[in-house]
Order: structure tokens, then sequence, then C-alpha cells
């Protein structure tokens, strides 16, 4: 007898058993098909869901996302922390989950995949611009940054490290301590913060 889910839970169980599979055999491996065998279903069911498989992986993006978030928000939301003290165990969670990278993100990173790289860089921002804007406006609050537009200044850091990581990525290298150097300084002079108080940014 066909156990009928409610699409909620269905939807779910196609991002399980992609991520499952992405994981084991890659994504470019990873036909719809496999998907939808493994999930048990008819195709339709698979297509009702999402149209495409971009679709699917822009879903597990932001599934992803949400799940980092949760991560975040407790170190973001600690009252007793500085701006800066935030922003350093932020940057320090970032960089486990880049180092540790799932299928899904190594896949977007290849340079054939950019448009993909760049959803999956908007799905991000999208939920981490106004948490990062909150900790700018305390840094304000405390004297640390000088910051006028909190948001602005959280868009902008976020793609401009996303671009530092990127040419890194592209390059196969972190790059020269001066250029890393030169990160440090630019971040430091948007967020209007002591030179040498955001190291852990350009040095991870």
């Amino acid at each position: 007898m066909r156990t009928v889910k409610a699409p909620q839970d269905r939807r779910a169980e196609f991002l399980e058993a992609a991520q499952t599979l992405f994981e084991a055999r890659g994504v470019d491996a990873t036909s719809v098909s496999d998907i939808i065998a493994m999930v048990g279903v008819a195709k339709g069911t698979f297509y009702w869901h999402f149209k495409s498989k971009e679709a699917l992986l822009e879903a597990l993006a932001e599934r992803q996302t949400s799940l980092f978030i949760e991560t975040i928000t407790p170190i973001l939301a600690a009252p007793e922390r500085s701006a800066i003290e935030k922003l350093r165990d932020l940057w320090l969670v970032h960089e486990k989950k880049r180092q540790t990278r799932s299928s899904l993100q190594r896949h977007a990173h290849k340079p054939e995949n950019l448009l993909l790289h760049q959803k999956l860089r908007d799905i991000e921002a999208k939920g981490l611009v106004p948490m990062l804007a909150e900790v700018i406006a305390q840094g304000n609050r405390e004297g640390l940054f000088r910051a006028p537009d909190p948001e602005t200044t959280a868009a902008f850091l976020i793609m401009a490290q996303g671009l530092h990581l990127r040419q890194a990525e592209i390059t196969g290298k972190p790059g020269a301590d001066t250029r890393e150097d030169a990160v440090q300084d630019i971040l430091e002079r948007v967020l209007g913060a002591a030179p040498g108080s955001l190291a852990f940014l350009s040095h991870g």
C-alpha cells in the first residue's frame, strides 16, 4: 500500500535522500532518478516539490543555511560578549564550516557552477545580514565600531570576505601576507574599528 505523507515531510525526505547521495557519489554523479529511487515514489511526486535538480540544490542550500543560523544564534545573542568577541566566534564557526564543506558546496565552487555559487551566497547572506547588522549596531553602542549603516556594512563585509575567499579557492592558496593584512585593514576601516582588532577576519 502506497504511503501518503504530508507535503513538508515528503519534501524533507527528498532533501535527506539527495544529501545522502550527494555525499556518497557527488552532485554531478547523482541524477534525479537516483533520488526518486531512493525515496521510492513516482517521478511526478519529485517534480511536484521541485521543478528541477537545480531547484532541489537551492532548497538544500536553504536548509543548510538554516541549520548554520541555528548554530550561530546563541553566539550572537550572548549578552555578556562584546561585538568583537561575537564576530570572532562567528568567524571561527564559519571557518570550520568552510573547511568541512559539503558535497553541495564543493559542487558550487567549481568554475562552471558560478551561477549556483552566487545563488548559495545570496541565500547565506539573506540569513546572515540581519544578524551581523545587529552585532555591528552593538559595536557602535559599545564604541568599538563607527558604522553609520549597520545593515549595509554587514552586507559589504559578507560580500568582501566572500570575494577574498573565492580568490584563494581559485588560485589554490590563501594569498600573500601583504594581501591578508590589506584585507584586515579594509574591514577595520569599513567598521571604524581599532587597527588590529579584527585580525581574525583575515587570518582565520
